[in-house]
């Protein structure tokens, strides 16, 4: 653990994070854009505390542990202050960039079905830009009932 520590205090916190942009060929600043870059990153095998691993028999019949994933976690604790208003501005992105992709997920999972799409939107710029029109084609209500999906009115205006 002091190793980690001093990595820390040699190339700052989240040093873990500008490694992987390193490794990806992208400047190790490039967290301070922004929106974070596009990487997949993985979680340091420090915070994991549940792993799936894929195993194979070796040549020799041995059996060898590949592709380790992280599958649950600890999480980060905030601190009151950090070094600069960079690190603290990291982590709210970090945050936000994961959220994103949760809600992502959910509405995926929300509008698929065995079938095909519960419903599929197209969205059509107004003149001025800051406005859409949305037309939207849905399924059969009997199908949408059975998951307790409640389908918007017809004139129904949302804010975004």
């Amino acid at each position: 653990m002091n190793n980690i520590f001093t990595l820390a205090k040699q190339r700052d916190n989240f040093w873990f994070c500008h490694r992987q942009l390193e490794l990806k060929g992208m400047d190790r600043d490039d967290v301070r854009k922004p929106r974070l870059p596009p990487i997949d990153s993985f979680v340091p095998r420090w915070l994991a505390t549940l792993w799936l691993l894929e195993s194979h028999k070796g040549d020799d019949g041995s059996i060898v542990w590949t592709k380790a994933t992280a599958l649950t976690w600890k999480y980060h604790k905030m601190y009151d202050q950090y070094k600069g208003t960079d690190e603290a501005a990291f982590l709210i992105k970090l945050g936000i960039q994961g959220e994103e992709t949760r809600q992502n997920r959910d509405l995926n999972e929300l509008v698929q079905n065995k079938n095909g799409n519960y419903f599929r939107g197209l969205w059509l710029p107004m003149q001025d830009r800051s406005r859409y029109i949305v037309h939207v084609f849905m399924v059969d209500n009997g199908e949408l009932e059975e998951r307790n999906i409640k389908m918007p009115r017809i004139d129904i205006r949302v804010v975004l």
